[in-house]
């Protein structure tokens, strides 16, 4: 039997669940907010 270790966070966000959401899949931007991204490619 495989263990997979699972890490997870809470966060709570002061923000309507619509604008997380519409951050969270601006994948282009990611780099104007996550600090240790500079380039995120999200194949089609």
């Amino acid at each position: 039997m495989q263990h997979n270790p699972v890490i997870s966070a809470v966060t709570d966000i002061a923000s309507p669940p619509e604008e997380v959401w519409r951050v969270l899949t601006d994948f282009a931007g990611y780099a104007q907010w996550h600090p240790d991204l500079s380039f995120v490619d999200v194949p089609t």
